[in-house]
């Protein structure tokens, strides 16, 4: 036999680990104690302690031809540097305390199991055991409290640098062909695209070529009802297909959890049937589809200000006063609404706004388009309807851009000509009180003080209609110039 004892220092383990197919992102210098011997039998037992990547380890157990066991532990002062070396795929509830890794760990021929699992970051933790028999048979019961889940949509990461390619084969469906059985859990206190998410029913459950995640009839989401259910289907290309209902989310809470910024506050429902195909989970996200539906309750756009562009009709002074404010009305401030309504179509990381319509007593807002999740960007058009001033023109929208900050457009002659209607009335109306004043504080009466009054108003209104014309008179001369240029280019080549 033989007692090996001694200390490893090296300082960079993960391209040894990496030879395992355990990727570690980084350099992980280490400084490990260990000790191992032989027990007979080929057997052995072996510990090694120290520090790892900036955090202490722990590993002891036994190890034979049939079976071996281990116990082992991790722990690191701040969670985010840790999880970004070993789990790059979670988001720590709390980044900068410690984190805490600790479970044991058997493997027996074809069966293993995790027990005493234990992962713990402030508040979260992660507990229970986990395992399968020789036959695949899953068993286990696993509590999950305080993470967070967000970024779901992908947007809230842009701007940082892209992550590296994993240097390890990433996981494919096709390693859970043959499993059977049921993993029971508790999610108690999860935060899910910034709503808080309860389900101590939930389980994982197998079989038949298929595995089921469903959240269970006592989920809850933000104290309502939730239905979240999804197939695996393990077929030759592993399919994917699923339900999620939600009732009174935080539409707020979810847009600044994705980095869209708070565009909208308020609650609303949201339904979503959805499937996807691929043999990785990167592959099923990038293809994923869907139909959804979103409906709310009172709550108020913030990049949308009808009380302002209802008054600034009402009352503006001048047609430029008007042009030069209506943009900043339609991208920023606040409306209140009654009823939201979106329809939408998901498409490999594009959503096909089908209808979006926030209605109130001051009117609605409908438009269609796409937002491009992947690339980060909208492109909506459609109308704003407003119910006062009455008879007041539908005004054409459109919004485009980037998803944090898209501009805004509108065109209407319609509404530019009720403006001008608007202030020609209250200029009649302010010349005509005007005489009425200066002939009564010198006494006269005048023959015929109305048409004095509409002959000075209509000569101003002259004026105003002349500047529009030779406006456009300077237009088209441009555009026949412009055209006469082309046509001179076009026949010299």
């Amino acid at each position: 036999g033989y007692d090996l004892r001694g200390t490893l220092k090296h300082d960079d383990l993960a391209p040894v680990a990496a030879l395992t197919g355990f990727e570690i992102k980084g350099a992980a210098p280490a400084t490990l104690n260990f000790n191992a011997a032989q027990i007979g039998g080929g057997a052995m037992t072996m510990e090694a302690n120290g520090s790892l990547a900036g955090g202490q380890m722990l590993a002891k157990g036994s190890q034979s031809e049939a079976k071996s066991t281990w116990q082992v532990s991790y722990d690191h002062p701040a969670a985010k540097t840790a999880a970004t070396k070993f789990l790059p795929m979670l988001k720590m509830p709390a980044p900068n305390q410690p984190l805490r890794i600790a479970a044991d760990v058997t493997l027996a021929d074809a069966a293993w199991s995790v027990e005493a699992l234990d992962i713990r970051n402030g508040d979260a933790q992660l507990a229970g055991n986990v395992g399968a028999d020789s036959k695949q048979r899953l068993f286990g019961k696993l509590k999950g409290a305080g993470f967070v889940v967000e970024n779901l949509t992908g947007n809230a990461g842009k701007g940082q640098p892209a992550p590296e390619p994993a240097a390890t084969e990433p996981f494919r469906f096709e390693q859970l062909r043959g499993y059977t059985g049921q993993v029971d859990l508790d999610l108690d206190g999860i935060t899910l695209a910034g709503q808080r998410l309860m389900a101590p029913n939930a389980a994982i459950t197998a079989g038949d070529g298929l595995i089921r995640v469903d959240l269970g009839s006592s989920a809850r989401l933000n104290g309502n009802p939730a239905t979240f259910a999804v197939d695996l289907m393990l077929d030759a290309t592993p399919k994917m297909s699923g339900t999620i209902n939600l009732q009174d989310f935080d539409i707020a809470a979810m847009l600044l959890s994705e980095g869209f910024g708070k565009i909208a506050n308020g609650t609303a429902s949201f339904v979503l049937d959805f499937q996807a195909s691929g043999e990785t989970p990167e592959a099923m996200l990038t293809g994923l589809r869907g139909q959804g539906h979103i409906t709310g309750k009172a709550g108020a756009l913030n990049f949308l200000s009808v009380p302002s562009l209802v008054q600034q009709i009402s009352s503006a002074d001048t047609p430029t006063s008007f042009l030069s404010s209506i943009g900043g009305f339609l991208r920023q401030g606040t409306t209140n609404y009654a009823q939201l309504e979106t329809k939408f179509t998901l498409d490999s990381g594009v959503a096909l706004v089908e209808a979006f319509t926030a209605a109130g007593p001051w009117g609605a807002l409908k438009l269609d388009g796409q937002v491009n999740f992947l690339q980060s960007l909208l492109d909506l058009k459609g109308e704003l309807a407003l119910t006062t001033p009455q008879d007041a023109p539908v005004i054409p929208v459109k919004y485009s851009g980037a998803l944090n900050n898209p501009s805004s457009n509108w065109t209407s002659r319609a509404l530019e000509s009720f403006v001008l209607s608007g202030i020609e009335r209250k200029l009649r109306s302010t010349l005509f009180k005007e005489q009425e004043t200066r002939e009564s504080n010198a006494g006269q009466a005048a023959e015929n003080p109305a048409g004095a009054v509409f002959g000075r108003a209509f000569g101003f209104l002259n004026k105003l209609k002349e500047q529009q014309e030779e406006q456009k008179r300077k237009e088209e001369e441009a555009r026949k110039k412009a055209q006469e240029e082309k046509e001179k280019k076009d026949s010299g080549t």
